[in-house]
């Protein structure tokens, strides 16, 4: 008791009056502080193991280990090295047609993402349908009008 009592001073006065005078960043007086507070509470962990929290005031009970969570696993899906980005609008007819005809063969060879002209402006297309290879993130070269997969293929390799 003694000693989180004495860490606590300790931890205040090395944190508040030693940077007082001195024109330290916030950070960097953080950062004091943080590892100033986990060395002393470290210390008086290691030093006085036989001391139990009493845990017989506790509202709540302590939880099973069924009911303790476990860390959400999250993946982060890979981005393609190679894609094709398909802009095209619902009244487009080449659009719809080149949809229905060309992408199936082109989806089988590449990664292939269809976005809709008028809902997005950010490739800055005025013309439909436009193909826009990309690879590694980076558009490569773009192509406008009804295009053949087997063409867009053949450029792709090709560049």
């Amino acid at each position: 008791m003694i000693r989180s009592i004495l860490a606590l001073v300790v931890c205040f006065v090395v944190t508040g009056v030693g940077f007082a005078a001195d024109k330290t960043s916030a950070a960097v007086k953080a950062k004091a502080k943080a590892k100033a507070c986990a060395v002393l509470s470290l210390a008086d962990l290691a030093s006085d193991r036989s001391a139990k929290p009493d845990l017989s005031s506790r509202s709540t009970p302590a939880k099973t280990e069924a009911e303790i969570e476990t860390p959400v696993k999250v993946v982060v899906p890979k981005v393609p090295r190679e894609r094709f980005v398909i802009v095209s609008t619902e009244w487009c007819v080449p659009c719809q047609a080149m949809k229905a005809k060309e992408l199936p063969a082109l989806k089988k060879a590449y990664a292939v993402e269809e976005v809709d002209g008028d809902q997005v402006k950010s490739y800055g297309v005025s013309s439909y349908p436009t193909v826009i290879f990309e690879r590694d993130g980076r558009e490569v070269w773009r192509a406008t009008g009804y295009t053949s997969a087997e063409t867009l293929k053949a450029l792709a390799r090709e560049k």
